[in-house]
């Protein structure tokens, strides 16, 4: 088994890399945007006051000149701060870090004014924090929850990587029989078709002046190349966008140490999920979803008009006993994307859609 990789936090994180009893825990360093200076700043108080309990209590002991906005928006988006969480009673990574972020401007505002008092010697009545909660958390504001793709490109524009999931896994359902993981690729084979985030894209020419492109594909189990060559690229040009899923089919070429696959056919991850035929199935329970939500999730359905159908799953809660509903959608027909899967999760909650 591998040794797991640990999310930064701000509290126990060193400047590099440490090794701990549960796993390897990211440095504060490996944050972008995140200076040597700053962290030495965020060491210093931390050493000095203990545990830094909300955002509130960061700024009002660190440096801003050196701990300021920017680098505080990286710090949630890497999730450093969401052992935080807990003292605010928020149990949602997603809600978190929605309202951390959503925080940050003001709290910012608030450490610079205590620090200020304090130089002069004046402190806030008995001494507490003016926006503090019970247990020294912090009164954040309220935010929309961060979708599951929201708070995975956060966290690899923050740590060049994505830690708490990956874009692929919500599609591992409607992925159909033939489709490999990179992590399954052993040796060459004259056609196999390949899942993966495009996570770099280089565009090319032939000697002959002909546009072509180098693509690659990223997953959980590593990355690889896909080369499209001019008749593959004038085909498929317009699914070559960075940080979109694509089944790429072609020709795959591996020895011991590298692997490329040469593209002859390049799918949007919807166009699977198309024909696969599946259907979409949304969890719904009442309370505490209202009449409002289907009809937010029936003007959303117009929007993404298409051939695949929708199933809703309804637990009704009211009275003695639960009651689980099952209702086919019958004359609703979608068309399967990345968006709308985004879209209903920010009406209907993480993890609420499925397919069959």
């Amino acid at each position: 088994m591998g040794v797991p990789i640990l999310a930064p936090d701000l509290n126990t994180s060193d400047l590099h890399f440490t090794v701990t009893d549960s796993g390897v825990r990211f440095g504060l360093a490996a944050i972008k945007n995140v200076g040597e200076a700053a962290i030495v700043s965020i060491l210093e108080s931390r050493t000095a006051h203990g545990r830094l309990t909300s955002l509130n209590r960061v700024c009002e002991e660190v440096d801003l000149r050196l701990v300021n906005k920017r680098v505080l928006d990286s710090l949630v988006k890497a999730g450093a701060l969401d052992s935080m969480l807990s003292d605010s009673n928020i149990d949602s990574v997603a809600v978190g870090r929605a309202r951390l972020l959503a925080a940050v401007d003001q709290a910012v505002e608030h450490g610079n004014r205590r620090q200020r008092d304090r130089d002069r010697g004046q402190t806030e009545l008995f001494g507490e924090s003016d926006a503090e909660g019970e247990g020294g958390g912090i009164n954040l504001p309220e935010a929309k929850p961060l979708t599951e793709v929201e708070q995975l490109t956060f966290e690899k524009e923050a740590l060049g990587l994505y830690l708490s999931g990956h874009p692929i896994d919500r599609f591992g359902e409607i992925l159909g029989v033939g489709v490999k993981r990179i992590e399954e690729l052993v040796s060459s084979e004259a056609s196999v078709s390949v899942v993966g985030i495009i996570g770099q894209l280089r565009s090319l020419t032939t000697r002959k002046g002909a546009p072509m492109a180098v693509a690659t594909l990223e997953d959980r189990g590593g990355s690889m190349e896909a080369v499209v060559f001019p008749e593959t690229y004038a085909k498929y040009r317009s699914v070559l966008d960075l940080d979109r899923i694509v089944i790429v089919t072609g020709k795959l070429e591996k020895d011991d140490e590298t692997a490329r696959l040469i593209a002859v056919q390049i799918q949007p991850i919807e166009a699977m999920a198309k024909v696969n035929q599946r259907t979409m199935v949304i969890k719904l329970t009442i309370p505490p979803h209202t009449r409002e939500t289907v009809e937010s999730l029936a003007k959303l359905f117009d929007r993404y008009q298409g051939t695949g159908q929708v199933t809703l799953e309804i637990d009704l809660l009211k009275g003695d006993a639960p009651v689980r509903l099952r209702a086919d959608l019958s004359e609703t027909r979608i068309r399967p994307s990345e968006a709308l899967v985004e879209e209903v999760e920010r009406l209907c909650g993480k993890e609420t859609v499925t397919w069959s």
